[in-house]
């Protein structure tokens, strides 16, 4: 497929991430090359959000015209709790709190278009992500996000940015919310 932008769109600043909404955002040249990651964006969002299972933001060029943006990825967020005895023994006292199981958001999708992929985005698509769960923290109550990897080359993007893999299940991983804000401090 030929891009149809300028290969202008090299970092961060570029780019902002927005609640999905179909009105606003075009989907319909989305491919990340992982196709249950294709077909959740084309057949299943829209279901997902109106049963209130799943939210959607998306990540779009700031430069491109309303009333319609072209979406160049998106990640979606989920209410999710998981076993204290899953999380690794020097994180289960300090940062997930006294609940067992222990309150967490799933980040369930998370993908980049081909055409934008190598560029840092994944990175902004993530942050973004990380930063719309403390919000919900805020609101809900959680103390950890959690991935499932669909395979071990995501795991290990999840791990390089500070996810730590469960420990019967290794392509599902978690970082503790405390953990990410420490890193804002830093």
């Amino acid at each position: 497929m030929t891009e149809p932008f300028p290969d202008e769109l090299t970092d961060a600043p570029s780019v902002v991430v927005e609640r999905f909404d179909r009105s606003l955002h075009d989907i319909s040249h989305f491919s990340c090359g992982e196709p249950s990651l294709d077909a959740y964006i084309h057949r299943m969002l829209e279901r997902d959000e109106l049963d209130r299972t799943a939210v959607a933001y998306v990540l779009v060029r700031r430069t491109d015209a309303a009333p319609v943006r072209r979406v160049l990825g998106y990640f979606t967020l989920s209410s999710y709790s998981f076993s204290k005895r899953q999380a690794r023994r020097r994180d289960r006292d300090r940062y997930l709190g006294a609940y067992d199981p222990v309150p967490a958001i799933l980040i369930g999708r998370l993908a980049l278009d081909t055409n934008y992929q190598g560029r840092g985005l994944g990175v902004e698509l993530l942050v973004a992500a990380l930063n719309e769960a403390l919000a919900v923290s805020q609101q809900l109550g959680a103390t950890a996000v959690v991935v499932h990897a669909l395979h071990e080359h995501a795991a290990t993007f999840y791990q390089h940015h500070g996810f730590t893999r469960f420990r019967d299940m290794l392509n599902h991983l978690y970082v503790p919310l405390e953990t990410f804000v420490q890193g804002l401090r830093a």
